[in-house]
């Protein structure tokens, strides 16, 4: 469970990075009242991240100590 835990996290931390990284990339190239005025749908990359990372901790939390894996 641990080492999927670990996989867990590292994954939320990849897919948030890469959310930010377009984030960053589309507020350059617009202007702030034309992202404003568009409708932005739900914001699923960092939502996924944020729940994988959430897994991660809850598997390597809730690790049994007396298993060896």
């Amino acid at each position: 469970m641990k080492k999927l835990g670990i996989f867990l996290i590292t994954a939320g931390i990849a897919v948030m990075l890469f959310a930010a990284v377009n984030f960053i990339r589309e507020k350059r190239i617009g202007s702030e009242e034309d992202v404003k005025q568009q409708n932005l749908p739900f914001p699923w990359f960092p939502s996924v991240g944020g729940v994988l990372i959430a897994m991660g901790i809850i598997a390597m939390v809730t690790t049994r100590k007396g298993t060896k894996v």
